[in-house]
């Protein structure tokens, strides 16, 4: 099928119809938006050999298109179940070394980030069903449909009272916990950073934290508002320098985003095949790959003790207490520094530490360098 299909155009347009894009991104009634994905639909109908009967818009951002996906057959009426649906999430990089770039988050991350996630906590990730490098485009498994309820992720049930925001966060640490012990931690990383090498031969530490470097420049920037006083920012840079060139031998696997909002749940079917990783009834699944890196396990215990800055919109720390916090952290210690009792001890790990500070600069300096999303 011509991706010039009369029959995308119309598809696209309806979806284009019922999508209200964000401030931050572009604009999903253009001539162009309709040309790009009218490439997506001719991907998924090329590589699944299915024929797709109605498209979702589900981010138009400056980095990536996502589309939700269903062919032709699947039961997408109100009271369609979700066996009955056949859907795969398609996603396109805007960037055009995308294919060949592995310094940020991006097509690179996430095409090798979803196996290597895959290994470490099977069953967890979205499967990667289809890559295609010159398009800068992936197919994956949508997790809504096969899921036995409505998705919710925890960023979602974190705001809905303090029973909902308590089961969420145990969900979260399910999840995170599960990451951090996985046996395959250190062959994974090794495959991974071989993986990202041969797409992109001048990476200098491929699979590292991404821009390590925008760090600085965001701590640099809570100086010059005053959050930030120069004189610690001078007496921790060493750690935080040390920090951030970790060895590999020395890290942790993940996605790189640590956001509730990317940790999702549904209801899990008792007669059904059991889930990969559930916290009670709830199955646990999480999604959005394209940062995936090693780094020092720190980082996570640092974006629990801040209250997870890096999900948007309002502040969780209105709904998640302080305690609350603190204990979520030191459960997550115990798997990297066994036997820390408090958290006045935790937090003077000079690990933890600099930690603190790095999520802290890179929020700092995303906060001050978001551009406009263009097609």
């Amino acid at each position: 099928m011509s991706a010039s299909s009369p029959r995308f155009a119309v598809l696209i347009a309806a979806a284009a119809d019922a999508y209200t894009p964000s401030s931050t991104e572009s604009p999903v009634t253009s001539a162009a938006f309709a040309r790009l994905a009218a490439a997506m639909l001719d991907f998924a109908e090329q590589t699944s050999g299915c024929r797709v009967g109605a498209v979702k818009i589900l981010s138009a951002g400056m980095r990536s298109v996502v589309l939700r996906l269903v062919f032709e057959g699947s039961d997408i009426s109100p009271g369609g179940t979700a066996s009955a649906t056949s859907s795969r999430i398609v996603k396109f990089f805007r960037r055009r070394d995308a294919a060949s770039n592995s310094g940020g988050f991006g097509y690179l991350r996430e095409k090798h980030g979803l196996a290597a996630l895959d290994e470490l906590v099977p069953g967890v990730y979205p499967q990667l069903r289809a890559s295609d490098d010159g398009r800068r485009t992936l197919m994956m498994e949508d997790l809504a449909s096969g899921a036995s309820s409505e998705l919710k992720s925890c960023a979602e049930l974190m705001v809905q009272g303090s029973q909902q925001a308590a089961l969420a966060l145990r969900a979260y640490l399910d999840l995170w916990t599960a990451v951090l012990r996985s046996p395959t931690q250190q062959k994974t990383i090794e495959g991974f950073r071989q993986q990202l090498a041969l797409a992109d031969p001048k990476a200098s530490s491929p699979g590292s934290l991404t821009s390590p470097a925008l760090v600085l420049k965001g701590l640099e920037r809570m100086v010059v508002s005053g959050d930030l006083p120069a004189d610690h920012l001078a007496r921790v840079r060493g750690n935080l320098e040390t920090l951030l060139a970790v060895s590999p031998h020395q890290s942790v696997l993940t996605s790189g985003d640590f956001s509730p909002l990317n940790v999702v749940l549904s209801v899990a079917q008792p007669v059904a095949q059991p889930p990969a990783l559930s916290t009670g009834n709830l199955a646990v699944r999480a999604l959005d790959a394209e940062g995936s890196a090693w780094h020092h396990p720190a980082l996570l215990i640092a974006e629990v003790l801040l209250g997870f800055p890096s999900t948007p919109g309002p502040s969780l720390t209105t709904y998640l207490n302080e305690r609350q916090l603190q204990e979520a952290a030191l459960m997550l210690a115990q798997h990297i520094y066994p036997g820390t009792p408090t958290v006045e001890e935790l937090t003077s790990v000079p690990e933890v530490e600099a930690a603190l500070l790095i999520i802290q600069g890179i929020r700092a300096e995303q906060a001050g360098n978001s551009p406009p999303a263009s097609n």
